[in-house]
Protein backbone atom coordinates (compact mmCIF):
# COMPACT_ATOMS: atom_id res chain seq x y z
CA UNK A 1 0.00 0.00 0.00
CA UNK A 2 2.41 2.80 1.10
CA UNK A 3 4.98 1.56 -1.65
CA UNK A 4 1.85 2.28 -4.36
CA UNK A 5 1.55 5.76 -2.76
CA UNK A 6 4.59 6.41 -3.12
CA UNK A 7 5.34 5.66 -6.30
CA UNK A 8 2.74 7.62 -7.53
CA UNK A 9 3.41 10.52 -5.46
CA UNK A 10 7.53 10.38 -6.73
CA UNK A 11 6.60 9.93 -10.54
CA UNK A 12 5.70 13.73 -11.51
CA UNK A 13 8.95 14.55 -9.96
CA UNK A 14 11.13 11.78 -11.69
CA UNK A 15 9.60 13.11 -14.99
CA UNK A 16 10.54 16.76 -14.47
CA UNK A 17 13.88 15.55 -13.50
CA UNK A 18 14.49 13.32 -16.95
CA UNK A 19 12.91 16.46 -18.77
CA UNK A 20 14.97 18.54 -17.18
CA UNK A 21 17.72 16.60 -18.26
CA UNK A 22 16.78 16.05 -21.76
CA UNK A 23 16.33 12.43 -21.34
CA UNK A 24 14.99 10.06 -23.22
CA UNK A 25 13.41 6.37 -22.83
CA UNK A 26 14.67 6.14 -19.24
CA UNK A 27 17.24 3.08 -18.87
CA UNK A 28 17.86 2.81 -15.38
CA UNK A 29 16.11 4.37 -11.53
CA UNK A 30 18.27 4.08 -8.86
CA UNK A 31 17.13 5.51 -5.73
CA UNK A 32 18.32 5.22 -1.79
CA UNK A 33 15.10 5.11 0.31
CA UNK A 34 15.24 5.54 4.20
CA UNK A 35 13.67 2.50 6.33
CA UNK A 36 11.25 4.97 7.95
CA UNK A 37 9.18 4.82 4.98
CA UNK A 38 8.28 1.95 5.87
CA UNK A 39 8.29 0.19 2.12
CA UNK A 40 9.62 -3.33 0.52
CA UNK A 41 12.72 -2.24 -2.66
CA UNK A 42 11.04 -5.38 -4.56
CA UNK A 43 7.46 -4.07 -4.14
CA UNK A 44 8.47 -0.31 -4.33
CA UNK A 45 9.87 -1.68 -7.40
CA UNK A 46 6.70 -3.32 -8.79
CA UNK A 47 4.80 -0.12 -7.83
CA UNK A 48 7.09 1.93 -9.92
CA UNK A 49 6.58 -0.98 -12.67
CA UNK A 50 2.83 0.06 -12.79
CA UNK A 51 3.40 4.13 -12.63
CA UNK A 52 6.01 3.76 -15.61
CA UNK A 53 3.31 2.29 -17.88
CA UNK A 54 3.16 3.91 -21.24
CA UNK A 55 5.61 6.23 -20.50
CA UNK A 56 9.51 7.43 -21.42
CA UNK A 57 10.25 5.29 -17.92
CA UNK A 58 8.62 1.96 -18.92
CA UNK A 59 10.62 -1.27 -18.78
CA UNK A 60 13.61 1.07 -16.89
CA UNK A 61 15.78 -1.48 -14.88
CA UNK A 62 14.74 -0.10 -11.25
CA UNK A 63 17.22 -0.44 -7.91
CA UNK A 64 16.43 0.68 -4.69
CA UNK A 65 18.65 0.73 -1.67
CA UNK A 66 17.05 0.70 2.20
CA UNK A 67 19.09 2.11 4.49
CA UNK A 68 18.01 2.07 8.41
CA UNK A 69 18.93 4.61 10.36
CA UNK A 70 22.61 4.92 11.66
CA UNK A 71 23.73 2.99 8.22
CA UNK A 72 26.22 4.48 6.58
CA UNK A 73 25.94 5.14 2.89
CA UNK A 74 27.71 7.68 0.47
CA UNK A 75 24.96 10.33 -1.50
CA UNK A 76 25.04 11.31 -4.62
CA UNK A 77 27.90 13.60 -5.77
CA UNK A 78 29.45 13.29 -1.93
CA UNK A 79 32.88 12.16 -1.70
CA UNK A 80 32.52 10.97 2.14
CA UNK A 81 29.76 8.46 3.45
CA UNK A 82 27.00 9.67 5.86
CA UNK A 83 24.59 7.96 8.77
CA UNK A 84 21.25 7.73 7.50
CA UNK A 85 18.30 9.08 9.18
CA UNK A 86 15.59 6.80 7.54
CA UNK A 87 13.76 9.45 5.94
CA UNK A 88 16.34 9.07 2.86
CA UNK A 89 14.66 9.91 -1.02
CA UNK A 90 17.32 10.03 -3.18
CA UNK A 91 17.96 9.80 -6.74
CA UNK A 92 20.99 8.00 -7.30
CA UNK A 93 20.98 7.70 -10.96
CA UNK A 94 18.33 8.47 -13.57
CA UNK A 95 19.57 7.79 -17.12
CA UNK A 96 18.88 6.91 -20.69
CA UNK A 97 22.05 5.29 -21.49
CA UNK A 98 22.05 0.85 -21.63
Amino acid sequence: MHEHGLAKDLWPQLKQIADAQGLGQIKHLEMIVGMLYGVSAEVLIHSFSHAFQGTSFEGAQVLITIVEPGQEFTPPHASQPTAAHGWELLVVRLDDEE
